[in-house]
């Protein structure tokens, strides 16, 4: 029931980020994302980044119950870890002024949840090997995309800051969405198995 839940919020964060782009006049989709927290409507941008949050963070209270392997511990923490985050994040964005949201240090805070982020699916293959090829597979995808993302970073000068955020985003939101995902549905199979 939670991992759904963790799901269903996984699922609106894309959807308010959207609302948030349409309900704003100007070009907001080249700006960092940042300055949708200070735009119209920017209380479902921060909205968003909560509920992203608060996924993550009821995805790793329910990994707990799949996998015991010592890495296994780290990637639920470092999970965790990154939802907890996204509330700094979401507070930052809200409360910064507009001048160091749209600076060089707008994009810091994102830095620190996407290195935790890129260590919690490293730390996760192992258990998800031992879980589900698929699983496995679909994580190491999501790894690989996620580091190929860092390198990426030297083509802001070709494209916009905020198309970058929103393709790492959009990795994100689909490993987080999956994870959702097997983790029902692992659960749910584990619970039929005992009844």
């Amino acid at each position: 029931m939670l991992s759904r839940i963790a799901l269903v919020l996984a699922l609106l964060t894309p959807v308010l980020h959207v609302v948030v782009l349409f309900a704003c006049a100007d070009n907001r989709y080249q700006d960092p994302i940042a300055v949708l927290s200070q735009a119209r409507w920017g209380q479902l941008h921060t909205l968003a980044l909560i509920l992203f949050g608060t996924a993550q963070i009821i995805l790793a209270w329910q990994l707990g119950g799949l996998d015991r392997g010592w890495f296994w511990q780290v990637g639920r923490a470092l999970l965790a870890l990154a939802g907890a985050g996204l509330f700094a994040v979401a507070w930052f964005f809200a409360t910064a002024p507009m001048e160091a949201l749209q600076g060089p240090e707008a994009n810091d805070p994102l830095w620190v949840v996407a290195s935790l982020v890129g260590f919690a699916m490293g730390c996760l293959q192992l258990g998800f090997n031992r879980l589900s090829s698929g699983l496995a597979r679909f994580n190491a995808v999501c790894l690989v995309l996620w580091l190929l993302l860092i390198p990426a970073i030297l083509l802001i000068g070709v494209i916009s800051l905020g198309t970058y955020e929103r393709s790492v985003g959009l990795v994100y939101v689909v490993w987080v969405a999956g994870l959702g995902v097997a983790v029902a549905s692992f659960l749910q199979k584990r619970q039929a198995g005992g009844s």
